[in-house]
């Protein structure tokens, strides 16, 4: 009868490492959710608190000359300039936020929140010259770190899904690494499926012109 090999003395300790490491993992992924979901939770708050207000506008007048009309428009106007800086001033936050979980999966989150809200610019404004320029390099930067820490990751099919803020062609070159080298099946499905779905619409809205 074969013998059982006795475990060494050090095995239990590199098991209790191992659990240990993985409980922090994993502590640290549902501290980053709650804290995620508790900011989401603070800022549609503020979301819903201006919808309620635009809904209790007077009803649009059909008369283009009418004071109510004009009336109507300058506060639709006000409205929108309020959700712009109610976004505006949770961008840091979502920033602080994703710094503070780097590596997990809300922390991604956070930074795509961020990124793609930082990206547009304000309404009604002109850009200065090399505004975009700007704008497209930092994005750059930003997702050279994403794929930096999350290049290996399922988290990182969250980028995916979001990369409406990339441009044509960093869309075409992030999205195609990812088609290319990343081991989870999800992330390459969606690394095709999202593009196309982009170019479709595209085409769609090239059609109704």
């Amino acid at each position: 009868m074969k013998r059982r090999k006795r475990l060494t003395g050090s095995t239990p300790a590199v098991l209790l490492t191992m659990l240990a490491v993985v409980f922090t993992a994993c502590s640290q992924e549902d501290e980053a959710s709650e804290a995620f979901a508790a900011l989401e939770a603070e800022y549609e708050g503020g979301r819903e608190a201006i919808s309620e207000a635009q809904d209790s506008l007077p009803e649009r007048s059909e008369d283009p000359d009418s004071a109510e009309l004009a009336f109507f428009r300058a506060a639709r106007e006000a409205t929108n300039l309020e959700y712009e800086a109610l976004t505006e001033s949770f961008v840091p936050r979502y920033e602080a936020l994703a710094d503070e979980y780097w590596g997990t999966g809300a922390g991604l989150e956070a930074k795509i929140w961020a990124m793609s809200r930082a990206a547009r610019p304000a309404r009604g404004e002109e850009e200065e010259e090399g505004a975009e320029e700007a704008r497209t390099a930092k994005i750059a930067e930003q997702t050279d770190a994403i794929f930096e820490e999350y290049g290996r990751s399922p988290h990182i099919e969250q980028l995916v899904e979001n990369s409406f803020f990339l441009n044509e062609d960093q869309a075409e070159h992030y999205l195609g690494q990812l088609r290319e080298s990343s081991p989870h099946a999800n992330v390459r499905a969606a690394a095709i499926y999202h593009p196309a779905s982009r170019k479709l619409s595209r085409l769609r809205f090239e059609e109704r012109k």
